[in-house]
């Protein structure tokens, strides 16, 4: 009877769920891979990415796929990292993010905290500063 508690245990594990902040980590390497594949892979189909005040910057899969394509072609040596991480519950990341080698801000750039919302195992809205 052990035996077969510990197996369904262990089968749960391997088909548990990514936390949230996995997903964002796994976006934020693609990201700076440059990988558009691997970082579209993170984002639901509906994906809604809003401005600092609100403004719609990309609705749905294919948008992301076409506004961060041409960003990675264009800006191939923009780099970010993650200088503090929180989350709010189960679902929500907040990042501090720095980048570097973005033509025309500072170099390192502080970005400001970018808000993820994360729902079965997708990134589903964002929120840039």
């Amino acid at each position: 009877m052990p035996r077969i508690v510990l197996a369904l245990a262990l089968i749960g594990c391997v088909h548990a769920r990514p936390s949230a902040a996995d997903v964002v980590q796994r976006q934020l390497e693609a990201y700076n891979a440059r990988d558009i594949h691997a970082f579209a892979a993170t984002y639901s189909d509906d994906v809604l990415v809003t401005g600092g005040n609100g403004n719609g910057v990309v609705l749905g899969i294919e948008g992301l796929r076409d506004r961060y394509g041409k960003a990675f072609t264009k800006m191939p040596d923009v780099r970010c990292r993650v200088a503090e991480r929180k989350t709010e519950g189960e679902n929500v990341v907040l990042d501090h993010e720095i980048c570097t080698g973005w033509p025309g801000k500072p170099d390192p750039w502080d970005v400001g905290w970018v808000r993820y919302e994360v729902r079965d195992g997708k990134i589903k809205s964002v929120q840039l500063p």
